[in-house]
């Protein structure tokens, strides 16, 4: 799927931006109680995905941030070091 579309991006209300953070921090709760071995885990599997998809990553974060190419492959490789 493309990421650079002429969609309009949503707009979002007060009390959908409040039902966000309330979902994020019930999620940082469950993250939390989560052993430190777990979460190791799953942040190491996140970064071999990452890398993994790495184009994919750039051409979202690029459509979202308009920032460069380079900078962004500096970016994903500083971010997938173990």
């Amino acid at each position: 799927m493309p990421f650079f579309t002429d969609e309009a991006h949503a707009v979002h209300t007060a009390d959908d931006v409040r039902e966000a953070f309330r979902r994020a921090s019930t999620a940082q709760l469950a993250w939390a109680a989560l052993p430190v071995e777990r979460r190791a885990a799953m942040v190491a599997s996140f970064s071999r995905l990452l890398h993994a998809h790495r184009n994919e990553a750039l051409d979202l974060i690029q459509a979202e941030t308009g920032k460069n190419r380079a900078s962004l492959h500096h970016l994903i490789r500083t971010t997938t070091q173990n």
